[in-house]
């Protein structure tokens, strides 16, 4: 019958070891999702770094303060993709010492995930730092519109 017994015999330690296994392979899925999240948010800011539209947007409005945040998002994703597997390697291993500095290395990862996307919705959003630079710089094209680069940079602006 259940709960009758000293809980000594093989059953309860069936039953722990299920237990223990239950929990690391849901460590090691955990990390594994860590890693992909990671993988999406450094393929993303390579993206936005790297794409040649954005990149003259960018240019012409002089908003290369832009990249700061990226640049902080790039670097805590591929640490939270490094720490992640290093996750999923001590938690195959059974290592407390190495799972709880990788608790705390995630910790630190995504408080730093966080500045970088504060920097960066600081930089993008609207009633933000960024947004009287991009209205003086629109002055500046609109004002100049008779020119014929500033007419371009305009149609680049309005198409994109």
């Amino acid at each position: 019958m259940a709960g009758k017994g000293d809980g000594e015999g093989e059953g309860s330690i069936m039953k722990l070891e299920n237990q223990i296994a239950v929990i690391k392979y849901l460590i090691l899925f955990t990390n594994v999702i860590a890693w992909i999240i990671g993988a999406a948010v450094f393929s993303l800011c390579l993206w936005l770094r790297f794409e040649t539209g954005y990149q003259e947007i960018l240019t012409i409005l002089s908003a290369n303060q832009f990249y700061i945040g990226i640049y902080v998002l790039l670097v805590s994703s591929l640490v939270i993709m490094v720490v992640a597997f290093l996750g999923c390697i001590s938690a195959l291993q059974e290592n407390s010492v190495v799972l709880l500095a990788f608790i705390g290395t995630q910790l630190f990862c995504f408080v730093i995930l966080l500045a970088g996307s504060a920097v960066l919705l600081d930089n993008s959003a609207r009633d933000s730092k960024f947004q009287p630079v991009v209205r003086e710089s629109m002055r500046q094209l609109i004002m100049n519109a008779q020119y014929d680069d500033y007419k371009y940079n305009l149609q680049l602006i309005q198409e994109g």
